[in-house]
């Protein structure tokens, strides 16, 4: 119900809770006879189904917009015909970002206030912003003072710290341009999304130049979890996002690595998402699960961590090898440059003697190229067995969950 464009559009329409922002809309919660002006208590989000662009219409249960620190956020219930006042069993929290600073009123109303809680992420202390405190107190009033139940978190840049409150309250969280830093997670919350990485999606740019302000988006140097999905770039907006016929974020084509194993990454994750799902309807009848059921989702969950290793192994190893074959070229390359001046300043020597001279000063053919070479050649050599076992054991895997299911015809129907 809540795929990453949906979350996107809901992400660019909240900070419209605040009554002066730049829009035309505030939204509120309200009954429909309550509402006055430019007041709206139903969201609507345009997005694909079945390749055809169509509306989903999304009821404001609660609103927040809190004005001595900028924080503004809703709570959204899809409509359906089952629920016209919104499923009270589907609810989705959505934190708004920064509104810039403006001296002119409009957007930014929140003046200098949000702009300075957003760098307040940098102490750890605070739980990523000073904004947080807000919106747990926002989370914990439509739990439990309005009793619905929250399916889904979402933030865009400083909103980000909806992590942690994802990993607080153990809810999905997709946030976009994570202004965030993971060193802000207690022990249990860390512990949390280390378990269960598939529940959090951070979308980032690569060279998003706002994030880099908050913690360089030093990629080896940040402890993520498994929860950040990098993207070429440099935007920070949220309307620079594009999505598939399903509403994921396309990724694109691109040639860098890191973009390439976080795209593997998040098809793991949703794997992990729609197993996760599965898990939850086999246990809906209040039962536990049965032998073959627990054969099935283990055996899945090891064949999508190793389809996403056998991903990420030809990945890095196709970049590797361009590595390599790049230093076989430029050995073969410096050899015959070596061969050449030393058969241009002793015009005087034949061949052998040439070949004597480089040898007798340590340069060889055998030491330039050969060696090398083969080093090169055989850890290609190692990569390749490397994939070939991968493909062994996801066949292995493979065999034993289509077996599992020709026994299990009552698995296989729930399935």
């Amino acid at each position: 119900m809540y795929n990453d464009e949906i979350l996107n559009d809901l992400n660019q329409k909240v900070y419209n809770v605040d009554p002066s922002y730049r829009e035309s809309i505030t939204y509120v919660t309200k009954p429909d006879n309550e509402l006055t002006g430019k007041e709206k208590n139903v969201v609507i989000v345009q997005c694909y189904d079945n390749n055809k662009v169509i509306e989903k219409k999304y009821k404001v249960v609660a609103s927040a917009d809190i004005d001595n620190n900028g924080y503004q956020g809703f709570a959204v219930a899809p409509i359906t015909d089952a629920y016209p006042q919104g499923d009270p069993n589907n609810v989705a929290v959505i934190s708004a970002g920064t509104t810039p600073p403006s001296l002119v009123g409009g957007e930014g109303s929140d003046d200098w206030m949000d702009f300075f809680t957003a760098f307040t992420a940098k102490d750890t202390k605070n739980g990523g912003s000073l904004q947080t405190k807000q919106a747990d107190d926002f989370l914990d009033f439509v739990v439990n003072k309005q009793g619905y139940n929250v399916t889904q978190l979402s933030g865009y840049s400083q909103g980000a710290y909806m992590l942690k409150l994802g990993a607080k309250w153990k809810i999905p969280t997709t946030v976009f341009n994570g202004w965030f830093l993971y060193d802000s997670l207690n022990e249990d919350e860390k512990k949390f999304m280390l378990e269960n990485p598939e529940l959090f999606r951070n979308y980032r740019k690569l060279d998003d130049s706002t994030v880099n302000l908050l913690d360089g988006n030093k990629r080896d140097k940040i402890t993520d979890f498994g929860t950040i999905f990098w993207l070429d770039g440099d935007s920070h907006s949220i309307k620079d996002w594009t999505f598939d016929k399903d509403g994921n974020v396309v990724f694109g084509k691109t040639e860098n690595p890191t973009v390439k194993m976080s795209q593997i990454a998040r098809q793991a994750s949703l794997q992990k998402w729609a197993l996760f799902q599965l898990k939850k309807k086999f246990t809906a009848s209040g039962g536990g699960l049965s032998a073959n059921e627990q054969i099935y989702l283990d055996d899945s969950e090891a064949l999508i961590a190793v389809e996403a290793a056998s991903a990420m192994n030809k990945t890095m190893s196709d970049s590797i090898k361009k590595k390599y074959q790049n230093a076989i070229d430029k050995a073969e390359q410096l050899w015959q440059k070596t061969e050449q001046a030393a058969k241009n300043i002793g015009t005087t020597l034949n061949h052998t003697e040439v070949m004597d001279a480089l040898e007798s000063g340590g340069a060889s053919k055998r030491s330039i190229v050969d060696e090398p070479v083969s080093e090169y050649k055989d850890k290609i050599t190692q990569m390749e067995s490397q994939a070939e076992a991968y493909e062994s054991l996801i066949s292995e895997i493979k065999t034993s969950i289509a077996q599992l299911i020709a026994k299990d015809q009552l698995l296989a129907g729930q399935i």
